[in-house]
């Protein structure tokens, strides 16, 4: 009597669906990031700004500006799939986020003329410039990807909350 297993063929597609199925339910890595900091910290910084900085633009602009975002983790969370695969169509690695501060204007159609925001713009490890390097290492630099959007229209508050 032959083994029903003895198949070479149907041994290697079994193993592949077991694979596929396994790509498929294995669960997403949800461990912590090295940088995260505990709420503690972030007060320490939140009331550094709010001592050292705050009161200065605050004063400067006759308004309580606003200091901190919200953003949905949908919205990250797509953002971030976009820049993963704009990014792979671009052939680029070493994906990465850069925020910057910005001020909405008066034209353009902006909301909230005069305060402050914040976007973020797609990054790609750039390798550092021959004409650069010498006897110290040269770090890899994240350079702006101009073909990909910057996120932007999170919401700010007004007042400011604190954490």
């Amino acid at each position: 009597m032959k083994n029903r297993y003895s198949n070479p063929i149907i041994v290697l597609l079994l193993l592949i669906i077991a694979f596929l199925i396994w790509m498929i339910l294995k669960p997403e890595d949800a461990s912590r990031p090295e940088q995260t900091i505990s709420i503690e910290k972030g007060r320490i910084l939140e009331d550094g700004y709010k001592t050292l900085r705050a009161p200065i633009i605050n004063d400067s602009l006759d308004i309580v500006d606003t200091r901190e975002f919200w953003f949905s983790l949908d919205t990250m969370e797509q953002y971030l799939r976009y820049v993963r695969a704009e990014g792979e169509k671009l052939k680029q690695s070493g994906l990465g986020i850069r925020v910057y501060l910005g001020v909405y204007p008066d034209e353009h159609g902006f909301p909230d003329a005069g305060y402050t925001t914040v976007f973020f713009v797609p990054t790609s490890a750039q390798e550092p410039s021959p004409l650069r390097q010498g006897f110290a290492p040269i770090l890899l630099e994240n350079e702006t990807i101009e073909e990909i959007d910057a996120l932007n229209f999170g919401h700010g508050g007004k007042p400011p909350k604190d954490i």
